[in-house]
């Protein structure tokens, strides 16, 4: 459902027209506001958005928190009480790297199924945490490779996107956090060989050499 939001609210930016953003959808994350979504006119209204999205869908709650990440509460506020003014939805809605707002979606999703997992008992919670500890530290190597040529402040950014769980938290991310170049982002991952050897074999896609 994120993945279609997110595809949702770029093609309206840009005006790609409703058949064509419709026909992109993933059938698995279908949801009954999802033909309003691609109509909008989203260089004018953002009220409808809040309202669609934001509210009515249970994606709404990690926007709400993007949102406030973003600095954004008074925005988030005036537009749950029917506010005139979007100004600061607007701005960041339109503003922020796409990417950095799916990721921070689904940090909050990931952290919540986590949580739910962790409430289960028995062979249930066994799998799904282990798998989800995985899908966690992928998360923050896809991050951190995909950053390690950003500037200061989107390797900034990208700190904030860390999973709050994972085999490599706290003390891998912890580390990670600190990385800022290849030899940096391999001290940090030394103790975690499965992990190093996977960055050594990706490495060269992202790393330039």
């Amino acid at each position: 459902m994120i993945d279609n939001v997110v595809g949702l609210i770029q093609g309206a930016l840009n005006r790609k027209s409703s058949h064509e953003l419709l026909a992109r959808v993933d059938p698995m994350g279908y949801f009954q506001e999802m033909a309003a979504i691609a109509n909008m006119d989203l260089t004018t209204s953002y009220e409808e958005l809040y309202r669609a999205l934001l509210i009515d869908t249970p994606v709404g709650k990690y926007f709400q928190a993007f949102l406030t990440e973003s600095g954004s509460q008074v925005a988030a506020h005036s537009a749950e009480h029917g506010g005139r003014s979007l100004a600061e939805v607007a701005s960041i809605v339109s503003e922020t790297d796409i990417e950095l707002m799916r990721n921070s979606l689904k940090k909050g999703w990931l952290e919540d199924f986590y949580a739910f997992v962790q409430s289960l008992g028995g062979t249930t919670k066994e799998v799904m945490t282990h798998i989800l500890k995985r899908e966690a530290d992928y998360r923050v190597l896809r991050l951190v490779v995909n950053s390690l040529s950003s500037n200061q402040q989107q390797q900034m950014d990208r700190q904030a996107l860390y999973p709050s769980f994972g085999y490599l938290y706290p003390e891998g991310t912890d580390g990670l956090r600190k990385a800022w170049n290849d030899t940096t982002v391999r001290a940090a991952l030394a103790p975690f060989s499965s992990y190093l050897n996977l960055y050594e074999q990706c490495k060269s896609f992202y790393v330039g050499q």
